[in-house]
């Protein structure tokens, strides 16, 4: 008889505990889930998406943003201007529905990325490379009287050699043919280099400070 009280009791506990438990899932408020479009894979910027490059992620429905993309096929053939990391939620304004141009790594918004040949020699027994700071001076060609203009603390933003990635550094010689420098410039400094190109002899001197 003491036994049978034991089990009653015991199955009668369990039945109050379980009661307990669904009463305070029932009482939490529900989370609502939602799909949103994401990068499949990392996204070069001035690419076009493609089905493959875009999957879905689900999220609160609460965190969704006005400006995200919920339908993967609604980002198929818009442009990235700036390049895409894997996993990333696809932002309308990150998008573009035509090819507007790419937004560089390294210079900021409304600097100019321009080229410039150069000799091995010009970099004075240093090792050139991406990041460097170099002034240029520019010499004029025949007019002894007028004055050597210098743009100064110029970013180098890549050195290219002829490989297909260019190189990260060059050393200093005269051989090897001349270098191309990819420069980051205002739009001032970039319409006086290329007057100067013409008309100057450029120098450059590598910053060292």
């Amino acid at each position: 008889m003491q036994r049978t009280k034991q089990i009653l009791l015991t199955l009668a506990a369990t039945v109050i505990l379980a009661g307990l438990s669904w009463l305070a899932g029932a009482s939490r408020p529900q989370v609502e889930w939602t799909s949103v479009a994401v990068a499949r894979r990392d996204i070069p910027a001035g690419a076009s998406l493609a089905a493959e490059d875009v999957t879905t992620v689900r999220i609160p429905a609460e965190s969704v943003h006005s400006e995200w993309l919920m339908d993967p096929e609604a980002a198929v053939g818009l442009w990235t201007p700036t390049g895409l990391a894997e996993g990333e939620i696809l932002h309308t304004r990150r998008l573009n529905d035509q090819p507007e141009g790419i937004q560089y790594p390294g210079p900021g918004p409304g600097r100019r990325l321009m080229t410039l040949r150069l000799d091995r020699a010009s970099a004075n027994g240093y090792w050139l490379a991406a990041g460097c700071r170099v002034d240029l001076h520019l010499v004029p060609r025949g007019a002894v009287n007028e004055p050597v203009q210098v743009l100064k603390n110029i970013a180098v933003l890549r050195v290219l050699d002829g490989s297909a990635q260019g190189s990260s550094a060059v050393l200093a010689s005269p051989q090897g043919g001349d270098l191309l420098l990819c420069l980051d410039l205002s739009a001032a400094e970039a319409a006086l280099l290329a007057y100067a190109d013409i008309h100057y002899s450029i120098r450059l001197a590598v910053v060292n400070e």
